[in-house]
């Protein structure tokens, strides 16, 4: 991670994406970029909370935060993308020869 609100969107929400089994190790790359746009995003609302009215800076802080809410929306937080996940438990492993 680039930015310290990066790590912390990380730190704080992928172990519980991780938990709840909507994450895995693959999905490594998805969520740093959503921690990296939410960090972004973060940044963009500073600066537009300090000037309004830069059109560079309304830009930026609308493609950040359209980038956050596409990806979040894929990890099922927000009430809607989390009505629409599915998730199946996995089956115990077996293992052949054993009793119980």
């Amino acid at each position: 991670m680039t930015h310290p609100e990066a790590r912390a969107f990380w730190d704080r929400y992928v172990p519980v994406l991780i938990e709840q089994g909507i994450a895995t190790a693959t999905d490594a790359p998805r969520l740093q970029m959503m921690a990296e746009a939410w960090a972004l995003l973060r940044i963009a609302t500073k600066a537009l909370n300090k000037n309004p009215i830069n059109k560079d800076t309304r830009i930026a802080y609308a493609e950040y935060s359209r980038q956050f809410a596409a990806a979040a929306s894929e990890f099922g937080m927000t009430p809607v993308a989390r009505s629409r996940i599915v998730i199946e438990k996995q089956a115990k492993p077996k293992i052949k020869g054993r009793s119980r």
